[in-house]
C-alpha cells in the first residue's frame, strides 16, 4: 500500500513537471517564432473590359469565373497568424469602395486568392470612345502585437466605348491561328438585343407583314422560313443596306483587327444600314424576339446568321439586300441569298458558331439601354414604309436626283429670290443656295470642310468639302475619310453614281456620339476636287430626304 502511494506521487509529480515543460515549450515557441508577414506577387489585372458587356464582368459565374478584373494572392510568409485581413476594391469615377471581404484569421505559411469581378453601372454604355480607368485594391491586416497596416495597390485599364468589340485579348505574339483571334468574340452575344423597344417595333412591322400570325415563331420549319423571308423582304424593301466591305478580323498577330466597331441592333435601324456583323447581330435580335433559336456566324473576313427549326438550319447572307454587296446587278431574291449562305458555310475551313440562347443562358447578358419615344420609332418606320409604297408607283422618285447644269434654271432659287441666301465659292468653282433662316457655321478646316451652313430646327445643314491633289471623287473622299477618322468619326459610301463629270454619292458617317446621313455631289477641278454635301442626323433623314435632295438641285459647277 505504501509502496503503491510512492509511485502514485511521483506519477503525479511527472505530470505537473510535464506539463510545466510543455508550458515552457509553447512560450518558447511563441516568443521565437518569425512575426506574421503579409506578401503578395504582383497582382494580375485585366488590361481592358467591353462596357457593352459590363454585365458579365460583374458575374463570377460567366466563363468558369475567367472575366475577372483583377486577382491577387495573399500570402503569410511569416511564423505567426495575420489577423483580421480585409480586402476592398474601388474603380473611381464608376464603383465605390466595396464592403470589405474580410478574413479573420490568416495562418502562418498559407495563402487566400481574391478574385475581384465588378459591378459597374449602367452608366458606363454611355462611352462613345476608348476610356482609361483605375481599379484600386485596398488591404487592410494586424499583425499580433502590431498596429494595423493598410496597402492599396492600382493599376489601369482600359473601358471601350459601346461600339466597340475587343475579340482577342491575347498578346499579338500568342495569336498563332485563326482561331486564337475570337477568345472573347462570344461577347457578341451581348450585343443582341431582342427585347429593346426599337427591336420590337421592327419585328412587329416584318410580323405585320403576315397578318401578325408568327410572332412568337414555332419551329415548323416552313413558317420559319416564311418569317425569314418576310424580314429579308422588309429589310431590301424599305431601304436597309449594307454599308461597306469592312468584315471582320482576316489576318493573324495583326492587333490592330481585334477591335472593331460594330454598332447595337437599334442604331443599326435608326440608320437603315450595317456592317456584315451589325446585319447578322441585328437578324439574330429579330427572331430571338419572334422566338427562333438563332446563330452567329463568324468566319475570315465576313458573318452571316443561322436560324434553326427543329432538326434543319438555315442560314442567310444579310448582305445580299445590296445586290452590289455579292457582286449582282439586280435585286437578290431571299432563296438565293438562302443558297449564297449555304454554299460559304460549306466551302468555308476556318469558321465559328455563337448560339445566342445557348451564351445567353450562361450569362452573357445584354446591357441596359436607353429610353426611347417609341411613338417616334414608329413613324420613323411608317415612313419607311410609305416611301417604298410611292417607290413601287415611281422607282426614281426617291433617287439621289442629278443636279441641274448651267443654263437650267427653272428649278434654281436666285439671289433675290425671297427667304434664301446665295453661297458662291471665292474662286467661283461651285454655288448653291439655302434658306436665309440658316445659320452659317465656322467650318472645320482640319476635315476639308471650308463652309458650314446649318438649320437649327431641323438639325440638317449643308458643307462644302475641298480635297487638293485628289483627282477624282472616290479619292478626294477616302482622304475626308481618313481626316474624319482622326477625329473618331467613321464615313462610308452607300451608294455612288457618276453622271458625266460628276459623281452623286449617298453617305453616312458616325462615331464620337453622331450619326448622319448625307447626300453629296462632288466634281474634279482645278488642283483637286470640290463637293457639296448636304445631310441630318440619321434619325430624321428620311423625313428631310426631298429637302436635302432640293438643296442639292440648286448647285452649280462652272
Amino acid at each position: 500500500m505504501f509502496r503503491n502511494r510512492q509511485v502514485l506521487a511521483f506519477l503525479v509529480g511527472g505530470a505537473i513537471l510535464f506539463a510545466s515543460g510543455a508550458g515552457l515549450l509553447v512560450v518558447w515557441a511563441l516568443t521565437g517564432a518569425k512575426p506574421a508577414q503579409l506578401s503578395w506577387d504582383p497582382p494580375t489585372f485585366r488590361k481592358s473590359v467591353m462596357s457593352f458587356g459590363y454585365k458579365v464582368y460583374g458575374n463570377p459565374h460567366v466563363g468558369e469565373g475567367r472575366y475577372f478584373l483583377s486577382k491577387v494572392v495573399l500570402k503569410n510568409t511569416g511564423g505567426r497568424p495575420i489577423r483580421d485581413l480585409t480586402v476592398s476594391y474601388q474603380v473611381p469615377d464608376y464603383i465605390p469602395w466595396t464592403t470589405p471581404e474580410v478574413a479573420s484569421e490568416l495562418p502562418a505559411g498559407t495563402s487566400v486568392v481574391k478574385l475581384y469581378y465588378p459591378k459597374f453601372p449602367e452608366r458606363v454604355t454611355h462611352l462613345a470612345n476608348q476610356t482609361t480607368a483605375s481599379l484600386e485594391i485596398k488591404l487592410q491586416w494586424r499583425e499580433e502585437g502590431a498596429s494595423a497596416k493598410e496597402e492599396i495597390l492600382r493599376d489601369d485599364f482600359t473601358i471601350y466605348g459601346v461600339n466597340e468589340v475587343q475579340y482577342s485579348d491575347l498578346p499579338a505574339d500568342d495569336i498563332l491561328t485563326w482561331y486564337d483571334q475570337w477568345n472573347l468574340a462570344q461577347f457578341v452575344v451581348c450585343m443582341v438585343t431582342p427585347n429593346d423597344p426599337i427591336v420590337k417595333e421592327y419585328a412587329a412591322a416584318i410580323t405585320k407583314r403576315l397578318g401578325g400570325t408568327l410572332a412568337g415563331a414555332t419551329q415548323d420549319p416552313d413558317q420559319v422560313v416564311e418569317l425569314m423571308k418576310a424580314t429579308y423582304d422588309y429589310m431590301r424593301e424599305t431601304g436597309m443596306r449594307y454599308a461597306s466591305s469592312e468584315g471582320v478580323p482576316i489576318s493573324i498577330g495583326d492587333v490592330k483587327t481585334l477591335v472593331q466597331t460594330v454598332r447595337l441592333p437599334r442604331d443599326v435601324i435608326t440608320s437603315n444600314n450595317g456592317l456584315c456583323i451589325e446585319l447578322a447581330i441585328l437578324w439574330a435580335s429579330i427572331l430571338d424576339q419572334l422566338g427562333c433559336q438563332t446563330y452567329i456566324v463568324m468566319r475570315p473576313g465576313h458573318a452571316f446568321t443561322i436560324v434553326q427549326a427543329g432538326d434543319k438550319y438555315y442560314p442567310v447572307e444579310c448582305t445580299a439586300i445590296t445586290p452590289k454587296a455579292v457582286g449582282a446587278t439586280s435585286d437578290v431574291p431571299f432563296e438565293k441569298a438562302m443558297q449564297m449562305a449555304m454554299e460559304d458555310l460549306q466551302k468555308q475551313q476556318y469558321k465559328i458558331f455563337f448560339s445566342v440562347q445557348q451564351y445567353r443562358s450562361q450569362g452573357y447578358a445584354s446591357p441596359e439601354l436607353p429610353e426611347v419615344d417609341v411613338d417616334k420609332v414608329k413613324a420613323m418606320l411608317a415612313s419607311r414604309e410609305r416611301e417604298q409604297e410611292e417607290r413601287a408607283k415611281n422607282v426614281a422618285q426617291n433617287q439621289p436626283q442629278e443636279p441641274q447644269q448651267p443654263g437650267q434654271e427653272q428649278n434654281q432659287p436666285s439671289r433675290a429670290q425671297q427667304g434664301f441666301a446665295h453661297y458662291e465659292h471665292s474662286a467661283g468653282l461651285v454655288s448653291f443656295s439655302y434658306p436665309d433662316s440658316w445659320k452659317v457655321l465656322q467650318p472645320p478646316t482640319q476635315l476639308g470642310i471650308t463652309f458650314r451652313v446649318f438649320d437649327p430646327s431641323t438639325s440638317m445643314g449643308v458643307d462644302v468639302v475641298e480635297v487638293p491633289r485628289a483627282s477624282s471623287a472616290s479619292e478626294a473622299l477616302k482622304a475626308v475619310g481618313r481626316a474624319f477618322s482622326r477625329s473618331g468619326i467613321r464615313i462610308q459610301v452607300q451608294d455612288s453614281k457618276r453622271q458625266g463629270d460628276l459623281t452623286v454619292v449617298l453617305g453616312h458617317s458616325y462615331g464620337s456620339g453622331t450619326e448622319q446621313e448625307w447626300f453629296g455631289v462632288f466634281r474634279p477641278v482645278r488642283g483637286g476636287v470640290i463637293g457639296v454635301a448636304a445631310g441630318s442626323p440619321a434619325a430624321n433623314f428620311q423625313s428631310n430626304r426631298q429637302a436635302l435632295l432640293q438643296l442639292l438641285d440648286t448647285v452649280r459647277f462652272p
